[in-house]
């Protein structure tokens, strides 16, 4: 699989937007520098994030604002 073929790109653009979602988790939701310990704790903590950007996204949705929903700021 070539670099200039459609495959690669379509490939490529779908890290590209999963490696924006981990940047935001890291710097956004101050995962970067964390003290938890532990695989469950860690998943947990991860997973209640993705709960609560979901959460605002949908709120924004029911509001009528379909802009910048992964944003942290209403």
């Amino acid at each position: 699989m070539g670099r200039q073929s459609k495959k690669f790109r379509r490939l490529y653009k779908k890290r590209t937007s999963v490696e924006r979602v981990n940047g935001r988790i890291d710097r956004d939701y101050g995962f970067e520098n964390h003290t938890i310990r532990g695989k469950e704790k860690m998943e947990l903590f991860i997973g209640v994030t993705f709960l609560v950007g979901l959460s605002m996204a949908k709120a924004k949705i029911e509001k009528g604002n379909r802009k910048h929903l992964a944003s942290l700021v209403s």
